[in-house]
């Protein structure tokens, strides 16, 4: 069964798998779509529920990519996370294999206690096998690359904690953009 994406997909479905809170979930209409709910999450304060809503409604790829350009709008990152920014840029423009665990390789380096280090560490997850190189395929589990990106963007967004509702805003703002 294809994993639900997209921000016109009903917010039950993205929901169901994004593991929110009770509020939140209290909230939910069925008649929504993703990006109506993500904002009348917002609009309820419920700001890291509408964080890992927003993930899993962009999901893989775009999702990776909304989370670089929060990173790059929060201006967070430290010598060593820049490396592990550019990983996952590369694997953006040239998303195969080794440049999918390249950015796995840059994300330990940077740590996954780092906002840069949990996206590069995303990307490792959207697609392939998370095998060692030459053993036998082993898929990601559904759903672990949009949430280790959410964390990665929650843990930027924190950095800054008297700041915190409104760099929320701003990265609901970049993921609702029309792309």
């Amino acid at each position: 069964m294809p994993k639900p994406e997209g921000l016109n997909a009903p917010a039950s479905e993205i929901a169901a798998v994004a593991e929110l809170g009770e509020e939140a979930q209290g909230i939910l209409r069925p008649d929504v779509n993703s990006a109506s709910f993500v904002k009348d999450l917002a609009k309820a304060g419920l700001f890291p529920d509408a964080l890992k809503m927003l993930a899993h409604a962009l999901g893989g790829r775009k999702c990776i990519a909304w989370s670089m350009a929060c990173l790059k709008d929060l201006k967070t990152s430290t010598p060593k996370q820049e490396v592990a920014i550019a990983a996952a840029q590369k694997w953006l423009a040239e998303p195969n294999d080794a440049n999918r665990r390249a950015a796995h390789d840059a994300a330990e380096e940077a740590k996954i206690a780092t906002p840069a280090g949990c996206i590069a560490k995303a990307v490792f997850f959207v697609e392939g096998s998370i095998a060692p190189k030459g053993a036998s395929e082993v898929p990601p589990p559904a759903y672990i690359a949009e949430k280790i990106a959410a964390g990665g963007v929650q843990m930027a967004i924190v950095l800054e904690p008297r700041e915190a509702a409104e760099r929320y805003q701003r990265c609901l703002e970049i993921g609702l953009r029309p792309a």
